[in-house]
């Protein structure tokens, strides 16, 4: 008796342990795949700041130039 129990428990469990494995592995791709896009969007209104600030300052030192010289 306790050897066919065993015979049935031992692969129940191994499934089990398997599909567990498996939805754990899914939700890791998931929650990487989420975290890689904020990032996307996070480098893309970094760049865009970044730009603007670059040209803000660039029109800064242009008119500056512009007012001294005439």
């Amino acid at each position: 008796m306790n050897g066919n129990l065993l015979q049935v428990a031992v692969p129940i469990i191994g499934l089990i342990s398997g599909l567990i494995a498996a939805y754990v592995s899914l939700q890791n791709r998931a929650l990487v795949a989420e975290v890689r896009k904020e990032i996307a969007e996070m480098e893309g209104r970094l760049f865009l700041r970044i730009d603007t600030t670059f040209v803000r300052i660039s029109e800064c030192r242009l008119r500056s130039v512009m007012v001294i010289s005439p």
